[in-house]
């Protein structure tokens, strides 16, 4: 029987980690869960979908939980997501390599929101209660943050192992494995690949920032259809919310999108609330709201009962925490802080709005 043993990078080294069956690898959108002996938290993987080009990210949502019945430290303190766990790929899933830095950007804060809609730092250290969990998307498409060669860079079967914390111990990781399938470019696809090659354009799709939008903007006009237009929607969409972090309608008079934030939200299919033609958005929500952080299907829901129309989130969002400070903010101001928070988009629903969470290509 085929079977692949996973290679893992611990303090600059590699190291052996068990073996798996090649025949129970699964193909993208599939789950595979390992838990640790030394510790509660389950890591679980999953990627957007079963093929990418060559060139556009491999996009993998990742999930840690904590199965036990104690509270659990996840430590998520990298400033590149993908660096906060250790990657490998295989070719034929039996030789396994590690691309990334053995030094990494130390960043013990991530930008948050508070209670006044301005950018903040939080910590990266959490604290996972008994069945609480994280989820983190990851976008693998340079090596690493120094060298900006694809990693996927040419087309067939890979196989993707991503492990948690990085450094740990072999036995003390958190391990899942995923295959994906790299396809070479066809068509217009050639010509958009040839515009997508330089480095910065490179990093932007892997990271959201690093060259200026309206080149991503102007691809997807010249060519509507193209097989990159989920990696490029994906980045553009990185963009929006990093951008929307500091400019926040109460602190602009309300005008808290600029031309080409409008843009990108058209693209991008986004309801803009600052849009919506709905006089009762223009109504100021209170101070009894003031200062609060709560689970947002709570917050949608109080907010509901207290102002008459009806606000509500997909079931994927109801249990993610949220921060409002209504100090003159009429309910668009609220729609837009929350939708930001959780990296959502409005949709209207039955005479109100529904929050839904963003996927990749839309």
């Amino acid at each position: 029987m085929a079977r692949i043993s996973a290679l893992f990078l611990i303090g600059g080294l590699m190291a052996i980690q068990g073996s798996v069956p090649l025949e129970n690898v699964p193909n993208a959108v599939a789950t595979v869960r390992n838990k640790s002996a030394s510790s509660p938290i389950i890591l679980s993987v999953e990627a957007e979908r079963q093929t990418f080009l060559i060139g556009e990210p491999v996009s993998l949502n990742v999930r840690l939980m904590n199965s036990g019945r104690c509270s659990a430290m996840v430590d998520l303190r990298y400033r590149l997501p993908s660096e906060n766990f250790a990657v490998a790929v295989s070719r034929d899933g039996v030789n396994f390599w590690s691309p990334q830095c053995k030094t990494r950007i130390l960043s013990c804060y991530r930008i948050g929101v508070d209670i006044w809609g301005r950018a903040h730092l939080m910590s990266l250290l959490d604290t996972l209660a008994p069945n609480e969990e994280r989820h983190i998307h990851l976008k693998l498409l340079l090596v690493n943050s120094v060298d900006d060669s694809l990693l996927f860079d040419r087309e067939g079967t890979w196989f993707v192992r991503i492990g948690h914390p990085p450094f740990a111990k072999a036995s003390d990781r958190h391990t899942a494995l995923v295959r994906v399938h790299i396809k070479a470019p066809q068509g217009g696809d050639k010509r958009v690949f040839h515009l997508l090659k330089k480095a910065d354009i490179r990093r932007f799709l892997e990271r959201g920032h690093g060259c200026d939008p309206t080149r991503l903007t102007d691809i997807l006009e010249r060519f509507p259809k193209t097989g990159y237009r989920r990696a490029i929607l994906s980045a553009l969409a990185d963009f929006y919310w990093r951008h929307s972090t500091s400019t926040y309608p109460a602190l602009t008079g309300g005008n808290h999108e600029d031309a080409l934030q409008r843009q990108i939200a058209g693209l991008l299919g986004f309801v803009d609330p600052g849009a919506i033609n709905d006089k009762r958005l223009d109504w100021l929500i209170g101070n009894n709201h003031r200062e609060q952080t709560k689970l947002l299907g709570i917050m949608l829901n109080d907010l509901s009962n207290d102002l008459g129309i009806q606000l509500q989130a997909a079931p994927s969002l109801l249990n993610r925490e949220v921060t409002l400070c209504p100090l003159d903010w009429t309910i668009r101001d609220c729609m837009h802080s929350v939708a930001t928070q959780v990296k959502g988009a409005w949709e209207p629903l039955k005479g109100g709005y529904i929050l839904v969470p963003y996927h990749e290509g839309g």
